[in-house]
């Protein structure tokens, strides 16, 4: 029995949210690298240097609680213009700080707009695509993991430019102002719920949630989303100190090696898109969960550089599907009650990028960094098993008759 791909269109909507998802990745892609400049501008410590983050994270958390409510009052449109636009003003006042308290402040905000954005993008995708959703937040996740690439390189270039490293920030608001003089009238898809137990019908204009509360199984696979941001930002956090100071390579290598593991993330979301117009998103998650455990391994117990690298880019690959698969199996397990759903797996995300890169940071300082580093694999290992046990009792196995069909979506 052959194959039998799916077939997936995108629309007009599919591409504004696909480019609205770019503008979001390459600004929160800018914070790391401006980091630096600030700290000596400033003439700010790392702890208050550290901050920054902090408050990106703890911004993300606040607005994911009410990110709905926002929803519900403004709607879809509505909130992703209030994001994209108040994502990029918040850049400015980043760059135009002269105080530590106000670039802090700038930092939360792109938190909370950033969190409006992401509870409607993923949203919009899954309503449009239905069983395809899976396709369309892959692909959305990699036109933002490019953008996100190219953020550190423009603020590098800026740097040597007369324009400056502030431009850099410039760039993104002159974007969204671009994308909503194009864009800005563009139909939002809405939800069309089962008319039974008096949940609402909507229109393509105004989408409705149900207020009901999320079922079990969404909450199976939001610790999915957790556990693959945070092996994600823990190898962001400190792949270049462990390079560093665990394999031997020069401050300026390790931390230019880092590309690689980007670079294997944006290879890996291409492959993965491919995958799931023949395979359920249920395999592929599986298929990379493993991937990534593997290089990993690598990565953690090679001695030779080489071998290292191979395999930060090995796990680059293996966990690029992680969060947009465990976001797709969390809003097809949302009960049509995607806005909600989108708004929960943000305060996943945002929880992970508060709470483990710390977590591995004091276990680095109390048995060093090699040693503290095997977080990743027991993050690797939790979610395997989540979704070897959880899932496959939510979701039936293919048979070798139906393996084009997504029916982990």
């Amino acid at each position: 029995m052959s194959f039998v791909p799916k077939t997936f269109h995108r629309t007009r909507h599919t591409w504004l949210l696909y480019l609205a998802y770019a503008v979001f990745g390459y600004i929160v892609n800018c914070l790391g690298p401006v980091t630096p400049f600030l700290k000596a501008e400033l003439a700010l410590s790392y702890t208050v240097s550290s901050l920054h983050f902090s408050a990106y994270a703890i911004g993300m958390i606040i607005a994911s609680l009410i990110g709905h409510i926002v929803v519900g009052r403004l709607g879809r449109r509505g909130v992703l213009w209030l994001g994209m636009l108040g994502m990029g003003a918040s850049g400015l006042v980043l760059i135009a700080a002269s105080m530590a308290w106000l670039t802090i402040s700038a930092s939360f905000m792109m938190g909370v707009m950033g969190c409006l954005m992401l509870a409607v993008i993923p949203a919009g995708l899954s309503d449009e695509h239905g069983d395809n959703r899976s396709i369309a937040l892959s692909e959305s996740t990699l036109v933002a993991s490019i953008s996100s690439a190219v953020a550190p390189l423009m603020i590098g270039w800026f740097s040597y430019s007369l324009l400056g490293w502030r431009f850099a920030l410039v760039i993104p608001l002159l974007a969204a102002l671009v994308l909503f003089l194009v864009m800005g009238k563009t139909a939002f898809m809405g939800v069309s719920l089962p008319a039974k137990s008096g949940a609402p019908q909507t229109t393509a204009g105004q989408p409705a949630q149900t207020s009901a509360r999320l079922p079990r199984r969404y909450w199976i696979f939001w610790l999915g989303i957790f556990f693959s941001v945070a092996i994600e930002y823990c190898m962001l956090s400190w792949c270049a100190d462990y390079l560093e100071k665990v394999v031997g390579l020069p401050k300026a290598a390790a931390a230019q090696a880092l590309t690689v593991f980007l670079a294997g993330i944006i290879i890996g979301r291409v492959i993965g898109s491919r995958l799931l117009l023949r395979f359920t998103s249920y395999q592929v998650v599986t298929a990379s969960l493993l991937l990534c455990a593997a290089g990993f391994v690598l990565y953690w117990s090679a001695g030779a550089a080489g071998l290292v690298i191979a395999g930060l880019f090995i796990t680059g690959v293996g966990v690029a599907c992680q969060f947009p698969l465990n976001l797709s199996l969390a809003l097809g397990a949302s009960g049509g009650n995607t806005v909600q759903a989108s708004a929960g797996a943000t305060l996943a995300s945002g929880i992970a990028i508060l709470v483990l890169p710390l977590v591995l940071g004091q276990l680095a300082d109390s048995v060093g960094i090699r040693t503290a580093y095997s977080v990743v694999l027991v993050l690797a290992a939790a979610s395997f098993v989540l979704i070897r046990l959880s899932a496959r009792r939510i979701v039936p196995r293919p048979s070798r008759f139906d393996v084009g069909s997504n029916i982990s979506d």
